[in-house]
C-alpha cells in the first residue's frame, strides 16, 4: 500500500514539471516571419482604403 501511495506522488512530480523541452520542436523564429506579410498586407490594405 505504501509503495502504490509513493508511486501517485512520483507520478504527479512527474507530471506537473516539464519532461521535455519545447525548444527541440518548436521555432518561433518562421511563425515571426509569417507574421510579417500579415502585418504588411493589413498596412496596405489601411493605406489603400484612404
Amino acid at each position: 500500500m505504501a509503495t502504490a501511495v509513493e508511486n501517485r506522488a512520483l507520478d504527479k512530480a512527474k507530471a506537473s514539471s516539464a519532461a521535455f523541452d519545447m525548444s527541440e520542436w518548436y521555432d518561433s523564429r518562421y511563425y515571426k516571419i509569417g507574421l510579417l506579410p500579415i502585418l504588411g498586407i493589413a498596412m496596405f490594405w489601411v493605406w489603400f482604403q484612404r
